[in-house]
């Protein structure tokens, strides 16, 4: 038999990772959530803490049995350019294996990770109002939570994907689109980005400047392609083409299966 594996939880080196890990966890049942950003020497430790109170290390078996007993579960999503691993834990990268996420083109499920309980709120343990060297780079993350009781939800105030305010993270927002006679969960630029996307295309084709505006769609396609951006990086792509531009138009890339990230030991 083999031992079980270490608690741990991913750490995302890029926005499109850890936005897909987020979607991930949205369609299997966390659906609260509560976010926050961390001096990048402290997200190992508050990493800890979140495992230590809430428990978002636990193993699949270990959260179905937490779920049928009504209490919540919560994971952990981290944002962190340029993450190589702690030297803390000198076998991360070589004995952890990468969480991957589903081709979120057919909504199928993958494995991922869950949690328990604390005493007072961890979120707000990072948002410090001291100020942090601009050569210290800040980690963003995001604490999802499924409904059921315990701790987590006791002691930190967790916002609801279907409330009236979006789940806004890492300068997108999280929607529901109709798909195929039902609706499915994606991210999409917040109205006021696409705005200035419009406004930037606007102002070079009214001034005929054809290469400029090919970099401009060249950076628009290169954003994370959930369904949502495509779609409105498609209607940019039309925009620009009604507006008089003849130039090449760049691919809009689909979303395919992607590493969550490094995986981060937790004790």
């Amino acid at each position: 038999m083999s031992l079980p594996r270490p608690a741990s939880t991913p750490v995302s080196q890029s926005k499109s990772a850890a936005l897909s890990r987020t979607l991930d966890l949205v369609t299997r049942g966390y659906t609260r959530y509560i976010t926050g950003t961390c001096p990048a020497h402290k997200a190992i430790g508050l990493a800890q803490k979140f495992h230590d109170k809430y428990g978002i290390g636990r193993s699949p078996a270990q959260r179905i049995t937490r779920k049928q007993k009504g209490l919540a579960n919560a994971a952990l999503v981290m944002y962190w350019p340029g993450y190589v691993g702690s030297r803390a834990e000198p076998d991360l990268l070589s004995g952890a294996a990468p969480i991957m996420v589903p081709d979120l083109s057919t909504n199928q499920e993958s494995t991922l990770d869950i949690p328990v309980p604390p005493e007072t709120a961890l979120a707000d343990s990072c948002n410090s109002t001291k100020k942090i060297p601009d050569s210290v780079p800040e980690v963003a993350w995001a604490l999802l939570v499924t409904e059921g009781a315990g701790p987590v939800a006791e002691q930190e105030e967790l916002g609801s994907v279907f409330g009236h305010r979006r789940l806004s993270w890492l300068g997108y927002e999280l929607v529901r689109l109709p798909k195929r006679g039902g609706t499915s969960w994606t991210w999409r630029r917040s109205k006021s980005e696409v705005a200035e996307w419009y406004a930037l295309l606007g102002d070079q084709l009214a001034h005929r400047k054809q290469s400029a505006v090919a970099e401009t769609l060249r950076l628009i396609a290169q954003q994370p392609g959930f369904a949502g951006v495509r779609s409105q990086s498609w209607e940019l792509i039309q925009f620009a083409r009604s507006r008089g531009y003849s130039g090449d138009v760049p691919f809009l890339f689909h979303m395919q299966k992607i590493c969550h990230g490094i995986a981060l030991r937790l004790g």
